[in-house]
């Protein structure tokens, strides 16, 4: 299944109360223009398909939000089959950026890692992040001073999956 824009997945269809017979899906692959601000769609839409085992997403944008909601809250109990999306075992992410904000995006992924390890989650068997960062107008000439080492958060992120971690950056002028 895909879908075309965040408004479509803040739609009733996502909606667990409108949808009581929620599909049953354990693949998903959205795609979305830009997604920042929009976690509330994301937890309508993993509250509707709570079996989800593999999560792609193309994105226009930082995915910021899209981990904020797999992200479990710390208020929640210790229970690692009661976070968001708790069967998840595979997510892959696409997606275009500033540098500043593919830096939010890798740091999120580790603290969503984090909290899931902590609440009991099963680790990921495969995260891959790629983020195509576009620098702003005034940044650097092309091939002068836009870098964004990935290199740390892969090294945690390593520790915190079960298998294969892929996040990489590719710089776009």
């Amino acid at each position: 299944m895909s879908t075309g824009s965040p408004h479509l997945l803040g739609s009733n269809l996502f909606h667990p109360s409108a949808n009581p017979a929620a599909p049953s899906t354990r693949s998903l692959t959205p795609s979305t223009g830009r997604v920042s601000g929009v976690s509330f769609y994301f937890h309508n839409l993993f509250a509707t398909f709570p079996t989800l085992e593999h999560l792609g997403l193309t994105s226009g944008g930082a995915p910021v939000a899209l981990l904020h909601a797999l992200t479990p809250p710390s208020s929640s109990p210790s229970a690692g089959d009661s976070g968001p999306c708790h069967a998840l075992r595979n997510l892959s992410c696409f997606f275009k950026s500033a540098p500043e904000d593919a830096k939010a995006v890798f740091q999120t992924l580790i603290e969503c890692l984090r909290a899931r390890a902590r609440h009991g989650m099963r680790p990921l068997r495969q995260v891959a992040m790629h983020g195509q960062v576009i620098p702003s107008d005034g940044d650097a000439e092309e091939g002068e001073g836009v870098r964004l080492d990935a290199g740390p958060y892969l090294a945690e992120a390593r520790g915190l999956v079960e298998g294969e971690v892929e996040l990489t950056t590719q710089v776009k002028y």
